[in-house]
């Protein structure tokens, strides 16, 4: 019988108290080995090598400060292939668009880390996603102030198609590409090809830029 197999995890935090309780969390689970245990970038990039790339990175954010922001740069740019769960505390909104900024597309609430943790990095291990319903509220909140709207010029690029797209794509159930054609009753290539003329009108980059275009845009409330 094979054996199953373990995804090694990067833990990086300035808090260690916070890292080492993620840690016991992780081991608790099993499937899972912690690769490194890091404070700052620096001590992440001497921890790893082209031989020992992490398969997971957790983010243990609390406040936006420059050693939070060089973090997040550092495994955007440095450890593309990683899936990168951020974890933050609620009231850090702005932490979690510095991150959404970054490319990352993985949050959790810190405060519930016991019980969403296991759900969260199956999410991020098979799709690279994974928003709960108070992350998505906070981003919300944060990206646009309530008053604001989407000039009618940015509507009217969007297809009746293209919005049903982007709704599906948002969706909480993080569907892949294949799921969404299957939802739309097209081909796989199809939802590619809505996706790209998407990111090409709007000047944004994949799906990590769309989500962000939908919540600057507050896109869920055109939606039938």
């Amino acid at each position: 019988m094979a054996s199953r197999p373990v995804h090694t995890i990067a833990l990086l935090g300035e808090q260690r108290f916070t890292r080492e309780a993620v840690a016991r969390l992780i081991t608790d689970l099993g499937g899972y080995r912690i690769a490194a245990n890091t404070h700052s970038a620096a001590e992440l990039h001497r921890a790893t090598s082209s031989n020992t790339r992490p398969d997971i990175v957790i983010l243990c954010l609390h406040t936006p400060s420059n050693t939070a922001i060089e973090s997040l740069r550092y495994v955007a740019e440095h450890l593309p292939s990683a899936k990168v769960l951020v974890l933050s505390v609620a009231g850090c909104a702005s932490m979690l668009v510095h991150a959404l900024c970054a490319g990352i597309r993985g949050f959790m609430d810190l405060d519930n880390a016991s019980e969403e943790l296991p759900v969260a990095l199956q999410n991020v291990k098979t799709s690279g996603f994974h928003y709960n319903t108070f992350m998505r509220e906070r981003l919300m909140a944060t990206v646009l102030p309530e008053e604001d709207a989407p000039p009618q010029k940015i509507l009217d690029q969007i297809t009746e198609r293209e919005m049903v797209f982007l709704k599906w794509l948002y969706h909480p159930a993080e569907y892949t590409y294949e799921e969404i054609a299957k939802k739309m009753k097209i081909s796989p290539a199809g939802v590619h090809k809505h996706r790209d003329n998407l990111c090409e009108k709007f000047s944004v980059k994949g799906k990590a830029g769309l989500m962000r275009f939908i919540l600057q845009w507050k896109l869920y409330n055109y939606w039938a």
